[in-house]
């Protein structure tokens, strides 16, 4: 089952036809459906029908739950040498890029803020962390389209600390910069502007 999912993944990384990577988790789904990869095969193909084909909101809760459900198969990775921490971020991944390109940031943001408190490997941790940026950008984007620009200063200073590890991101600060000047604050507006330059 796991060298179907990661013939697809391959396929998928490749940029080869969806359709020749979705084929490999479809036949992980119909073969293997009880072992390891068979519920992480569905997630994915349910992350590509939000992302790339279902319109219909009336059908994303089902999607989504076929990609929480994939969670449950963590029992059996102590077997294979997986982090179980690892599965549960790598799904939320999944559902919050699928969010993403839907640009519903907010949705992703909330998926994903509670897999912070997991330990998961390294290089899966900064990945998990720069989508957790990408959905925050996105959500403050939308706060500064609805004129909303006090949330979207105090949801900065919240995330500067934890998220953002006191670090300086540029269009971050482009949009508290923006969000300052819309109040009238203006030398806050200019102080983050010249930071994020």
């Amino acid at each position: 089952s796991l060298a179907y999912y990661r013939i697809g993944d391959a396929l998928d990384l490749m940029g080869a036809d969806q359709e020749k990577a979705r084929g490999a988790w479809r036949e992980c789904v119909f073969r293997f459906k009880e072992q390891v990869a068979g519920p992480l095969c569905l997630a994915r193909m349910s992350a590509y029908q939000i992302k790339n084909g279902v319109n219909n909101r009336a059908e994303w809760p089902r999607l989504i739950a076929d990609i929480e459900d994939a969670q449950n198969v963590t029992a059996q990775l102590p077997k294979i040498a997986f982090n179980p921490d690892d599965v549960k971020v790598y799904l939320g991944m999944l559902l919050a890029d699928a969010f993403i390109a839907k640009d519903e940031p907010n949705q992703a943001l909330f998926r994903m803020d509670p897999l912070e408190k997991l330990t998961p490997s390294s290089y899966l941790s900064l990945w998990f962390r720069e989508y957790r940026i990408t959905a925050l950008l996105g959500s403050l984007e939308k706060k500064l389209a609805e004129g909303n620009s006090r949330s979207i200063i105090s949801e900065y200073e919240n995330r500067r600390r934890t998220l953002f590890l006191y670090q300086t991101r540029a269009e971050a600060l482009l949009l508290v910069s923006k969000a300052y000047a819309l109040i009238g604050l203006w030398k806050e507006a200019h102080a983050s502007f010249e930071k994020a330059l």
